[in-house]
Formats: structure tokens, C-alpha cells, sequence
């Protein structure tokens, strides 16, 4: 059961070094034990127990991609299916500098059936990643749960239902801190293809380790600077490359190359990418399912920004 008092998360600067740390505020945390499922394809193993979720991807590709996307920040984690609210996944890698909420709705499954909320967690790096790279990206696969079970079965089909792949995992016991995405109060929005903030990105990266980002309203400018010299891609407003920009006040910050590097692996999500900026707040990269469609799901990375060092 949650705690009574509503949970509040808050940045919280480490006077050691120049990072993050993610808390909640006005209350203690809560705290998730794992549940337990046994997953069944779409030829049931028998049981009596009445399954309380049962749900079917289109193809495996959405989720397929959104595992490869994760899986370098995030080694295990807890994922929950509910009712109203489909898949959702959130968790902060091990350096507590990034979070990553992960969404997949009802309405983008083929098929969704959960009769109350769920929870269990997995391996990602070593079990959900193999399992998902072996699955044909264009099958599509089931996922059906009972309570109290100690492994994970997924299933694939692929489309002339001539072979059915059946993968079965341990599941693993995780206790993890309730936590609460806060709204920002953006100042800067750009909105540009996935797969060119991708390229920009793999550009930055064979110069430095770091990436000062400005935007203000005429553009944007990542700039980069390393051994090998100093690198600046300046990106104008609506000049031919699909870039959109919406800014009530500019922005600049720092942030690690590392992982706008992954972050940038979510061009296989979605078309495009949202980026938003708030002076001394975290970055917010989002990506949304099928082109755009909100309702269907996302994958957001949110992301500190590093601290200035003056001389």
C-alpha cells in the first residue's frame, strides 16, 4: 500500500561532485515488492488459475525497440501493467543522472486484457534484451499472467502462424522507491527527426565528452570540445531540416555525450524527438509511439545537466 501523503520528487545537487540525486520529499518512500508472474502464449498451458493480464504487441518491434534503447542505463527493473494505464516502466540508471519512464498504452496492444495492476521485475541487460533479440521483430507477441508465479514465459508467432517461439526467464525480487516525474517548466521545446539528432549526436561524440546545448529562438547549437579540437553544429529555426523550436527564454546547459548517445538509439521509437530545456533542470528527451500519437505511449529520458566549474 502507498504511503497516505501524496510522493514529491526533487533534484537534490551533491555537494562532492557535480551530480544529481533523485528524492522524494514529505514523505518516507514507499516501497514496491516484485510480484511474481508465469507468462502463456496464445496456446494456453493448462492451469487453474484465471489469468489477470493478457496482453498481445502487434509486432515485437515497439518493445524490442525500447529494450535495446534502455538496456546500456538500466540493469534490472520493475515493470507494471494496470487497467487504465498499460505498461509502464521508470527507473534511474546506477549513477542516479538520468531517469527513464517507459509507457506503452492499452489501446497500442492488439489485444489487452488486465483485470487489476501488476508488478514484476526482470533482469533487463542479461534476460529481457536476449530474450527480445532473439524474437523476429515483425512477430507478434503474447503476454499472459497469473499471480504468484516465479517465471516469465514470452511468446512470438510469427505471421503464417507456422512458428511459435517460447521464452522462459527467472524473475528476480527488487525493492524500488516509489517515485514521482515532476512537471517542468519548459523554456525551450525543439522538435526535429530522431534519426538527424542521432547523427548530431555520433558527429559530438568523435570530438568530446561533453555537449553544451543553446537554444534560443532562431536556433539551436550543440557545441563539443576535446583533444581534437572544438565542433559546433548550429541548427536554424524551420531551415529545411524538419527543426521546429518554441522558446520563451534561452537556455544553456552541459550535458554527458554518454548518454545522449543512448538516449539517441530511441530514432528506432519514433520519427521524431522532443527536446525540452529549463534553466538548471534536467533535460527531457521524449520520444512518442507511432508518429507521434500520444495516447499510444513513449519513451522519455530525462536527463542532469553537469555543473560549471569556474576558475
Amino acid at each position: 500500500m502507498l504511503d497516505s501523503c501524496e510522493p514529491r520528487y526533487t533534484w537534490v545537487l551533491d555537494s562532492c561532485e557535480p551530480r544529481y540525486t533523485w528524492m522524494l520529499d514529505s514523505c518516507e518512500p514507499s516501497h514496491i515488492k516484485r510480484r511474481f508472474f508465469n507468462f502463456y502464449t496464445v496456446e494456453p498451458i493448462m492451469t487453474s488459475e484465471v489469468p489477470v493480464l493478457q496482453a498481445t504487441f502487434h509486432s515485437a518491434s515497439v518493445f524490442k525497440s525500447m529494450v535495446t534503447c534502455i538496456k546500456e542505463l538500466v540493469e534490472e527493473g520493475n515493470f507494471t501493467f494496470a487497467p487504465d494505464t498499460g505498461l509502464v516502466f521508470e527507473s534511474l540508471d546506477s549513477s542516479s543522472a538520468c531517469l527513464i519512464a517507459l509507457a506503452i498504452r492499452p489501446k497500442a496492444f492488439a489485444d489487452y486484457k488486465c483485470s487489476k495492476s501488476v508488478t514484476f521485475g526482470i533482469n533487463i541487460k542479461k534476460s529481457l534484451h536476449k530474450v527480445m533479440s532473439a524474437a523476429p521483430a515483425e512477430d507478434r507477441m503474447q503476454l499472459v499472467c497469473t499471480d504468484n508465479a516465479d517465471q516469465l514465459l514470452m511468446c512470438s508467432e510469427n505471421k503464417q502462424h507456422s512458428e511459435i517461439l517460447r521464452y522462459q526467464v527467472n524473475l528476480m525480487e527488487i525493492d524500488t522507491d516509489q517515485m514521482k516525474i515532476p512537471e517542468l517548466d519548459t523554456k525551450c521545446e525543439i522538435k526535429m527527426s530522431a534519426s538527424e539528432f542521432q547523427k548530431k549526436v555520433a558527429q559530438l561524440v568523435g570530438f568530446g565528452d561533453t555537449c553544451k546545448i543553446t537554444c534560443t529562438s532562431g536556433a539551436i547549437t550543440f557545441h563539443t570540445d576535446g583533444d581534437m579540437g572544438k565542433l559546433d553544429i548550429v541548427i536554424k529555426n524551420e531551415d529545411g531540416h524538419g527543426v521546429s523550436i518554441k522558446s520563451t527564454e534561452d537556455v544553456s546547459q552541459t550535458f554527458a555525450l554518454r548518454y545522449l548517445t543512448f538516449f539517441a538509439k530511441g530514432a528506432s521509437v519514433s520519427d521524431y524527438v522532443i527536446i525540452k530545456m529549463t534553466p538548471e533542470m534536467p533535460l527531457l528527451l521524449e520520444y512518442y509511439l507511432d508518429d507521434g500519437d500520444r495516447a499510444l505511449g513513449h519513451l522519455k529520458f530525462f536527463l542532469a545537466p553537469k555543473q560549471e566549474i569556474s576558475d
